[in-house]
Formats: structure tokens, C-alpha cells, sequence
């Protein structure tokens, strides 16, 4: 990708990100006032969504609310990030929405495009398979938390394929956070998603709400993976290195800055603020294994 086109994704992962993860979205616990308004409880995860006042008011008609799964997983933050980072065959394990998934593009040390399929047993009936393609960008905290954020791009290795709707992730991530001395994680997963209807598909909302909600309950599939496994997950590990590229650290402090005022909500004495990142903070390689 040339000079503009890396300072435009830069420009609209900071508008997506920041759209999807702001003040008060990743409380430890979700309390009043808050952005978030819980939905419902599915396999043991509470359901959350945009509250009204927070992600509507004036929003076009294109905007599609942000929609947040909250679990608290028996593993460590590390090998729960690099079990959400890998796309190897070991995914289907507890991933049941992806299909197939590859990296087509890396950008720099903490970021890269990957391409995603989509089974359609979820979808409704005669609705194309949908498949999206994404740029990943992920970082640790000194206290271990990490960092993983999507939005869609375009790539030109990879348009639209002709048995595929391309979907638009408008933002989402994970954020993991070591609870119970680093034993357990609490992991939240955040969605907002324009599945692409036709224009004339009747009640759009209503079909897309069910659609991202299955994507979500992928974290319950997660939970019960690293139950079963007992703390022993084999994910390939990640290649690691630290980042010394000022200039992405200077761009990313904007990107980043809301997703870790909660844990100053929380415990600003122990909390190290993405806001106040500095040039020891680490980034990290990820390279998908052969």
C-alpha cells in the first residue's frame, strides 16, 4: 500500500476505533451512566448494545450501533490473544462462524490486512455468503492487557469474489484483561457491522441484529475451549519483537487514547493509560505460521 493510502487507513481506524471504544466502554463492570444498555444473555454472556443517547444522536442512516459480549475466560491474556490471532485449522475448535481466514498483507509490526469467509448455516434463507476483509492492529499494556482492534478496508489483492457479499466491519476489537493474579482474563468483544442488504430486503435491522450476535457468541465457544483445555492451549506462538517506530506510536496515542480510561475508572493508581504511552512501550510482530 502507497504513503496515502497507509495515512488513510491510519486516519480511519481512529475514527472507527474511537467510535466503538470510548470513555466509559470497557468497564470492568458496566454501570450507570454508561454507553451501554444490556440486550440480552446468551450462553452465559451478557449482551450489550449502543445506548440510544451515546451512539445515535446524530448518526447517518449508515451508522450501525456497536454491540459488546462480556466473559471472564480461565486463561491468560496471552494465550488468549494468540488464540484470537491465529487463523490456523485449531480455530474451528471454538471459532464456528469462520470459514476460512489468511493474512494477505503485513503493514508494519502491530498491524496487517487479513481476509475472512463466512459459513452461511446462520444466515437467512438465500442471503450470499458474506466475507470481509480487515485490518488488525494490536498492542500489550505493561500490565499485561492487550489490545486488538478491526475495522473493514480495501485491499487490491483481494476484491470482491463473485460467490461472497462483502460485509463492512465499521469497528470492533477485543480487549483482555488479566483478573485473578493472571489465571483468568476478563475479555470483551465489540462488533458494529453493516452486513450489506439489498435494498430491498425487508426489515434489515432485524436480521443483522441475530447476524452480530452470533459473531459474539464466538466468545462463549472461547470460554469453553479454554475450559476444556485446562490452561493448556497449544496455539502457535506469536512471533514478538518490540516496535521502535516513533512515527506509529505518535499516530496510534490518538487512535488509542479512550480504550483504557476505564481502567483508570477503575484503579487509576495501578492503570498505565494508552494516552500516556511512551517510546519502552511494546509492540509486537505477529506473524501468521506456515
Amino acid at each position: 500500500m502507497g504513503g496515502s493510502k497507509e495515512k488513510k487507513w491510519k486516519q480511519s481506524i481512529e475514527w472507527n476505533f474511537q467510535s466503538c471504544i470510548y470513555n466509559e466502554a470497557m468497564i470492568s463492570d458496566v454501570i450507570a451512566p454508561s454507553p451501554w444498555k444490556i440486550y440480552s444473555c446468551h450462553n452465559g454472556l451478557r449482551i450489550f448494545t449502543e445506548a440510544p443517547d451515546w451512539g445515535f444522536h446524530g448518526r447517518n442512516s449508515g451508522y450501525h450501533p456497536v454491540m459488546m459480549a462480556v466473559s471472564v475466560i480461565e486463561g491468560t491474556s496471552e494465550d488468549i490473544f494468540q488464540t484470537l490471532m491465529s487463523l490456523r485449522p485449531s480455530r474451528s475448535e471454538w471459532d464456528f462462524c469462520t470459514h476460512q481466514g489468511s493474512v494477505i498483507d503485513h503493514i508494519d509490526d502491530h498491524t496487517d490486512i487479513i481476509h475472512v469467509k463466512l459459513y452461511n448455516d446462520r444466515l437467512p434463507r438465500g442471503m450470499k455468503p458474506r466475507d470481509f476483509v480487515l485490518q488488525r492492529y494490536w498492542r500489550r499494556e505493561n500490565d499485561d492487557t492487550y489490545v486488538l482492534s478491526f475495522h473493514s478496508v480495501h485491499h487490491k489483492t483481494c476484491l470482491p469474489q463473485r460467490d461472497y457479499v462483502r460485509a463492512s466491519l465499521q469497528s470492533g476489537g477485543f480487549l483482555i484483561t488479566p483478573v485473578k493474579n493472571g489465571k483468568a482474563s476478563l475479555v470483551k468483544h465489540m462488533l458494529a457491522i453493516d452486513w450489506n442488504f439489498r435494498k430491498w430486503y425487508p426489515c434489515p435491522s432485524s436480521a443483522a441484529t441475530p447476524l452480530t450476535i452470533s459473531l459474539l457468541e464466538r466468545l462463549a465457544a472461547l470460554r469453553e475451549y479454554f475450559k476444556a483445555k485446562d490452561g493448556n492451549c497449544s496455539s502457535e506462538p506469536i512471533a514478538m519483537k518490540v516496535d521502535t517506530k516513533n512515527e506509529v506510536t505518535k499516530d496510534n496515542k490518538r487512535v488509542m487514547k479512550h480504550v483504557m480510561e476505564d481502567k483508570a475508572a477503575k484503579d487509576i493508581s495501578n492503570c498505565t493509560s494508552l494516552t500516556d504511552m511512551n517510546d519502552s512501550d511494546d509492540f509486537f510482530d505477529a506473524y501468521e505460521p506456515m
